[in-house]
């Protein structure tokens, strides 16, 4: 989590082709939050800037009157298409891949009345997995976290204990059971469950709570390495106008950790 003091101003990302930026969606992205996932997943099928514009905001800006006229909660992310505007996580992550992932890279396809039983068991544990996620494992990691950035004194060691307690006993087994052997949650097929869980096993695994889940904290590390995740998670320098230009080769299976990815908090 970035503290307010280390906001960087706001900037667009504009598009790169020849889209009219005026009628792309944008989404409202603070770094190393929720957000983060959901950019990343649009790095992977190559439509920022061609197809959804990405706006880098901060916490101070979202709370600003301006902005809660767009969002009353005051959040990160926030998706505008039009006079169309959605701030829960979920949501966004879901309108974007139904409008944006024809192919289904990242999500199995929607289930109809022709569905085969398998198919709709892949698109079943997959819903489960990200409402888990998104509903359950995020809130959960994210408040032990920033609590424990607080002053030692103003820490409550009971809670710190009894939640990591929960974390080792129910929520992670949860994680690690429907992971499996695979290599991601949906087997062979990487998905969008994959980068959602991310954010929160980052910060888990700051605190040291994967040491005792390798298979969680393999999935972490695989995540990391591709080159989009850099992209989404960094805060851009105060000189550069996008990072989001820059040339990057993504393809299925392909990780890169030539460069070292520091642990997003």
């Amino acid at each position: 989590v970035i503290s307010k003091s280390q906001q960087p101003a706001s900037r667009t990302f504009p598009s790169q082709n020849n889209f009219n930026a005026a009628i792309m969606p944008t989404l409202y992205h603070i770094p190393k939050t929720i957000s983060s996932p959901i950019v990343q997943c649009l790095l992977e099928l190559d439509v920022v800037g061609n197809g959804v514009d990405v706006y880098e905001t901060n916490f101070q800006e979202i709370k600003t009157e301006t902005f809660l006229l767009r969002n009353p909660m005051g959040t990160s992310p926030t998706l505008e298409d039009d006079n169309i505007v959605l701030w829960e996580s979920g949501a966004v992550l879901d309108y974007l891949l139904e409008r944006y992932d024809t192919e289904n890279r990242l999500a199995p396809r929607c289930l109809s009345a022709e569905s085969l039983p398998e198919h709709s068991a892949l698109r079943a544990k997959y819903l489960h997995v990200k409402q888990y996620i998104i509903a359950t494992v995020y809130p959960f990691v994210a408040s032990l976290f920033l609590h424990t950035q607080r002053s030692i004194e103003e820490q409550d060691e009971a809670y710190i204990q009894s939640t990591k307690r929960k974390w080792t006993s129910v929520m992670a087994p949860v994680l690690s059971q429907w992971l499996g052997e695979g290599t991601y949650f949906l087997g062979d097929q990487m998905t969008a469950v994959d980068f959602l869980v991310c954010k929160p096993l980052n910060n888990a695994n700051s605190l040291g709570m994967l040491v005792v889940f390798p298979r969680l904290k393999s999935l972490l590390d695989r995540m990391k390495c591709r080159p989009t995740f850099r992209l989404a998670y960094e805060a851009l320098p105060p000189n550069e106008e996008s990072h989001y230009n820059r040339s990057i080769l993504v393809v299925p299976g392909m990780t890169t950790c030539q460069v070292s990815v520091e642990d997003s908090k």
